[in-house]
């Protein structure tokens, strides 16, 4: 059974967050009548630059005198409720899942995250045709992020006994360990782009991956059509 992570595995979440800044952005305008859609350009600069960009969101409303008590918690919350109809940029995700699912793979989603946050981007991606609903592992609904073994081991018991078991993820940091020491495979996708967090690839075990990968589809290697025997 082959789980994957979701942010920044299967898509860019930076997609995610200018979208969710063009939200705000309309919201702001909205409500003082003034165009505030330069917030989308700078808080996005600043994502890629892995700087906060509600900092600076809210030094900026304080500069313009617009803030208010609060007032930054309640722009945070449309951030992490924001749920876009659809999020581009997928064509290898959907490549690689929908002929995983046609090889008769079995595939899960184990991520770290807010509960509707993570759901709002599993619709806007299309994600629900490829997972059972048990076989997505959210951690605020599990209870337990990815520096506990509980949702790997979860995942595990899902699978049923003997079931060869895959994690696919990007984060050096927390996503190899525990599905390593649970007798996992485990693939990292290697970032082809700027202003994700830093990879560090000269772990080793238990921390290091078992596989290195370019891009989603390079996982159809490692992954054929299972053979048939009469």
């Amino acid at each position: 059974m082959i789980f994957f992570d979701l942010d920044d595995t299967l898509f860019d979440e930076r997609t995610f967050c200018s979208s969710a800044y063009e939200e705000i952005a309309a919201y702001l305008s909205d409500r003082h009548g003034c165009d505030m859609t330069y917030i989308i350009a700078a808080m996005t600069d600043l994502l890629y630059r892995r700087e906060n960009p509600f900092t600076w969101l809210d030094e900026e409303l304080n500069r313009r005198g617009l803030n208010h008590e609060g007032y930054l918690k309640e722009l945070i919350s449309i951030y992490r409720n924001h749920a876009p109809e659809m999020l581009p940029g997928t064509r290898d995700m959907h490549h690689t899942l929908s002929l995983l699912k046609e090889r008769g793979y079995n595939l899960g989603l184990i991520t770290d995250g807010r509960s509707v946050t993570q759901r709002n981007k599993i619709r806007a991606l299309g994600l629900e045709q490829y997972f059972d609903p048990e076989a997505i592992l959210i951690s605020e609904e599990t209870g337990y992020d990815k520096t506990s073994p509980e949702n790997f081991r979860k995942a595990m018991e899902l699978a049923g006994d003997g079931e060869p078991m895959v994690y696919v993820g990007d984060n050096t940091a927390k996503d190899f360990r525990h599905p390593n020491l649970l007798g996992w495979h485990t693939f990292c996708l290697r970032h082809m782009r700027a202003g994700v967090h830093p990879q560090d690839f000269t772990l080793l075990h238990p921390e290091a991956p078992s596989y290195i990968i370019s891009s989603l589809p390079e996982l159809l290697l490692y992954f054929p059509v299972p053979s048939r025997h009469s």
